[in-house]
This record gives structure tokens, sequence and C-alpha cells, in this order.
């Protein structure tokens, strides 16, 4: 990070050009089309972009540091010198716009992971368990799996449901619920919520979900009202969340929740008491996990926020990327070069779908970019003499190039036949019409999920590649 602090604009610029060259060469664009356009296709961040969110995420790191750490008393101590950053002082600038956005919250300290806690489940008492493997992917299939798991094993074991969330689709306020059904046909399942009083991300509430479980659960068992042997299962759709809990000596992130349920665990232990952690997919229809769903977002919906607690390693590095990512909309958004691509590609930071023919890749990619070897990109450049296609029965363009010229007309139709196919998928009342920005970006629509945008696609590819033009 310290070189960044001592960089002229004249090497970040020339930094840039590497990156652009490096990114055309990998797409097979041309050198003079557009760098923003470019990063965008790729996927790639602008460099001072990620300089800053690199800088940043280093800040936080050593701003969870002890106070008698040498790089946190150096962090914390410096400034600039004679109107140049020291290294420190650079970090300390790149990261105003995150205290920003934070309030200036508090950043958790940095946690010593306690050797006790990796020989906790030695003794067995915590497992997996898998209960949707064998019903696929039908929706309906996995919450019949579920239900029936239910049925089975309710009269002897307590099956708790936990979810969590936040303002944001990553990172915000958060809330955790729970929903634990004792065992027997007249017990009544009892549900529970817990607000976090800071700014956390997604994992952490889960993680604070499965805690409430592990709470509620324990209780019964010294009240009594459940037999203390008996097995417990929770199931949650955050694998995340399970890994974290049963690697917790691996997993030094979240140690504020992890210290929270280690003694839970240990009391489970105590009792030799037996645990299964099972995931389930968020929204297939499985009735109790929908019910923890809303009441999760219902209680966060319902009650005051209040972000004043301490934020972990990983909420920081959330924040920080969806900052990055604002900017680097905000920096398209305005961008005043690559407005067709803007046309098809509205929104950074998403993955494009290339076909796996490289010649077929490339075509599809100057196609995104306005910048192919279609007559009229071709003379626009100063590199054909007209914009007319070779069949002279229009102006070779996109337009003509998918959906009008005679050349292409067999491969067409079976394209148009397979496209309006798969558009019977799509609500009749959204279906959109077809165009070029559907055949090239079906993904840019709303009401298109990303397996019949895969489909489109396909058929996108299938049409290029039958064309015999290195477009």
């Amino acid at each position: 990070m310290a070189a960044w602090a001592c960089i002229s604009d004249k090497s970040l610029k020339r930094l840039e050009k590497v990156q652009s060259r490096c990114l055309c060469g990998i797409l097979g664009a041309k050198l003079h089309t557009s760098t923003d356009a470019v990063e965008v296709v790729a996927n790639v961040t602008p460099v001072r972009l990620r300089i800053q969110e690199l800088c940043t995420m280093e800040y936080v790191r050593l701003m969870q540091k002890p106070e008698d750490s040498v790089l946190g008393q150096l962090l914390r101590s410096s400034s600039v010198t004679n109107n140049k950053f020291t290294p420190m002082s650079y970090l300390k600038y790149l990261a105003t716009s995150f205290h920003r956005i934070t309030d200036n919250a508090e950043i958790a300290p940095e946690h010593k992971t306690r050797p006790q806690m990796i020989d906790l489940f030695e003794g067995g008492n915590v497992s997996q368990l898998n209960i949707t493997s064998e019903a696929g992917t039908d929706c309906v299939d996995i919450a019949n799996a579920v239900t029936h798991f239910i049925s089975e094993t309710h009269s002897s074991t307590v099956i708790c449901f936990t979810d969590g969330a936040t303002t944001d689709s990553e990172v915000g306020a958060g809330c955790a619920a729970a929903i634990v059904i004792p065992p027997g046909p007249d017990s009544k399942e009892i549900q529970a919520t817990e607000l976090l009083d800071k700014i956390t991300d997604s994992i952490e509430t889960e993680l604070t979900g499965i805690a409430i479980a592990l709470e509620i659960v324990i209780g019964l068992f010294t009240s009594g009202t459940v037999v203390a042997w008996t097995n417990t299962v929770i199931l949650t759709h955050c694998k995340a969340a399970l890994n974290i809990i049963l690697e917790s000596h691996v997993y030094g992130n979240y140690q504020q929740i992890i210290a929270r349920i280690i003694p839970s665990l240990l009391k489970f232990h105590n009792m030799k008491c037996h645990i299964s952690l099972g995931w389930i997919p968020s929204h297939a229809g499985i009735d109790y996990n929908e019910q923890a769903d809303t009441l999760a977002k219902k209680a966060l919906k319902d009650s005051p926020i209040s972000a004043k607690g301490q934020l972990s390693l990983p909420a920081c590095k959330k924040m920080v990327a969806k900052n990055t990512k604002r900017l680097w909309q905000q920096r398209w958004d305005h961008s005043t070069t690559g407005r067709v691509t803007y046309d098809l590609i509205r929104t950074v930071g998403r993955s494009t779908v290339f076909p796996s023919d490289r010649c077929c890749a490339i075509s599809y990619c100057r196609l995104l970019l306005d910048d192919s070897t279609l007559n009229v990109h071709q003379f626009r450049a100063g590199l054909a003499q007209s914009k007319l296609c070779d069949c002279a029965q229009g102006v070779d363009d996109l337009q003509h190039f998918f959906f009008e010229c005679k050349n292409y007309k067999t491969i067409r139709h079976d394209m148009i036949e397979w496209v309006q196919s798969i558009l019977t998928l799509v609500d009749q009342h959204k279906r959109p019409n077809l165009s070029t920005s559907l055949l090239l970006a079906p993904s840019g629509y709303r009401q298109i999920s990303s397996r019949v945008s895969g489909e489109i696609l396909g058929c996108t590819f299938e049409f290029i590649g039958k064309s015999k033009r290195c477009l």
C-alpha cells in the first residue's frame, strides 16, 4: 500500500493505460475503444477506484490493531509533511469516505483466536445434516422433503429455523429471527427476533439467528419443558454461517457473535445433547423458513434502527466494496464515452457471459462495445467506403445483421423461433419485444431471470457463430 502514496498522476495514467490495453487484448477489443466501456464489460474496477478500495481496506485492518501496536500508532499519529503524503497519512486520507458512510462508527478490535475453541467439537456433539440432497432443485420437492423430515422427527427432536435480514442486500442495519418447534403434537412454536445495534452484514445476522435458537433451546432444557437429552436440529439457508460455526477456530472475523454461540454449544456438550446443523435453500416454499424470513424483515421494518455498535471486519469490507461500486456506477452514469454500451449494460459490477468459442466471444464483445467489423463501424473509423451491407439491401448495422440481412435468413429463422419459445417463460404482460438489446444483453431486463437470460444468449452466440463473420 505504501507505493500509492508517492505515485505521481502521470504514473497513474500510465497504469490506467496498461490496464486498458491488457483488457482490450483479453477481450479482443480495439485499442481505441472506450476504456470505461471495456472495464464495465470486463467487470474490472477502474485503477483509481481500486487503489482507493485497497487502501481503505488496509486502513480498516490497521485500525483493528490494539493501542500498543506499532502499525496502529503510526497510522493514528500520521500527518501530511511538506504538502506531501506519507504512506499512513495517505491511507487516512482515502478512508475519509469510509468514515462518512459509517458515521464514524468504531471498528471492532482484532481478535486473537483462543486455543480451546479448536477442540470444541471433538466429542461429536455437533454434526452436519443434509435433508434436501435427494430432492433435486425443484422447489416443491425440496419443500416436501423438509415437511417429511419434520413429520418424521417432530416427536423426538427440537427443530429450529433461523434467518436474518439487513436493510440493504449485503450490509446495513440488521435483524435476526428464530422459530423453535419443541417436540410433541401439542407443542407451540416459539418465535423470537433481535435487532442488532450496529451496521452489520447478512452473515452476522444469520449467525445471530442461530445464537437465538440455541439460547431458546437451552431455556427449554433448563426449565424442564423439554427433556435435556432431546436432539436438536437447526436449519438455515446460509452455508457460510454453518461453516463458521463448525470451524469457529478458523474464522476470526465474526468472533463477537461466535463468543456468544460458544457458551451455548458448551452447555449442549456438557448435557451430552446432539446438535445437527442443516442447510436448506431460501425462498423454496418451505413454510417455517418463509415465516422466519418474514419475521426478521418485519421486525427490522417496524423497529427504530440504531447503529451505535462496533463494526466487524466483514461488515467494513462489504461497506467499502459497496461504496467503491457506487462511485464506479456514478462514473459510468456520467461518462461521455461508451454510451451505446451503456444503453445495453447500465449497471456496473456484473459478470458478462461469453461463449466458449474465442472468435465468437470476440465478435460478441465488439458488438457490445459498438466497435466491430460491421460496415457502419468500419465507415465511422475510415476503414470502409460505405455503410451499406454486402447484400446491398440496407446499412450494415446491428439491426440489419440480426434481423434483416438476406445472407442469414435461415439461421435467423431458427434463432427467432428459439428466442420466442424461450420468452414464453416470461410473464405475458411483461414480455419484452424482440430487439438487438434483448439479444445482446437480456440480463438488463428486470423481468427476465438469469436462466432465461442465459438461454437467450445461447441463441445469440449460435447465430453469431453460424454467420461465419469475424466481427
